[in-house]
């Protein structure tokens, strides 16, 4: 598992994330929309720090130059939480980044719908509490709150749930040998933060890979580093 950063850093160890990270990449609407249907056994976009599968992959998802970005290789504690974009039941996209997922430009279209014709024409105060659903990071609760409390909203809530399908091509990582997806965007939450190991070139990271890493993340007492995708 990898990742690169256009801004070279030096350390070794990343501390955990604090606080929440607004979705810089996926609107805030279908930021919010997502978290509210969040499955609790996977961990939620907002706390989580963004990988691919390969190198290279890994560099794409900056957008920048070989020369301009450094590669990491990443190693979990005991303890953390992975997930995985794949292909999934959607297909037709690339789940290498969650912006291209068909939720990004589905939902928004089915909610204005929803909202009616007439909605996006009205004066602040007629589409305020609808338009709530577009400030970032909204809790969970917060959108449910919304979608039971605002009239436009209430008549849409199912047709909008139904209609959020992101979770369906999530899988949980049970395997750090091997990924459900061999392109797909993977995030993950560490409470104790992670280790990265820079590469010299993203074609050092085809190394044959060591059997057992499973195993050595669930279940291994001791607070080591393990590395993912070697």
């Amino acid at each position: 598992m990898f990742l690169a950063e256009s801004k070279i850093e030096t350390t070794s160890w990343q501390a955990p994330t604090k606080g929440l990270q607004p979705a810089l990449s996926i609107p805030p609407i279908i930021d919010n929309l997502w978290e509210w249907k969040r499955p609790a056994s996977i961990p939620s976009r907002r706390v989580s720090t963004f990988a691919s599968p390969t190198a290279e992959l890994a560099l794409q998802r900056t957008g920048s130059g070989v020369s301009a970005a450094k590669v990491y290789r990443i190693a979990l504690p005991v303890g953390a939480r992975v997930a995985q974009l794949t292909a999934g039941r959607s297909g037709g996209f690339d789940p290498s980044d969650a912006r291209f997922h068909p939720d990004v430009f589905d939902l928004p279209r089915i909610l204005l719908r929803s909202l009616g014709r007439d909605w996006p024409a009205r004066r602040l105060r007629g589409k305020a509490r609808p338009g709530l659903l577009w400030v970032p990071c909204l809790f969970k609760e917060e959108v449910e709150g919304l979608f039971r409390h605002v009239p436009e909203l209430r008549r849409a809530r199912e047709r909008i749930w139904n209609a959020v399908s992101y979770w369906d091509d999530v899988r949980v990582v049970e395997t750090l040998d091997r990924f459900p997806d061999p392109r797909g965007e993977i995030f993950f939450e560490s409470r104790e933060g992670y280790w990265r190991d820079p590469l010299k070139s993203p074609q050092s990271a085809a190394r044959r890979r060591r059997p057992g890493l499973l195993a050595r993340l669930l279940h291994d007492p001791q607070p080591a580093p393990v590395h993912i995708g070697e």
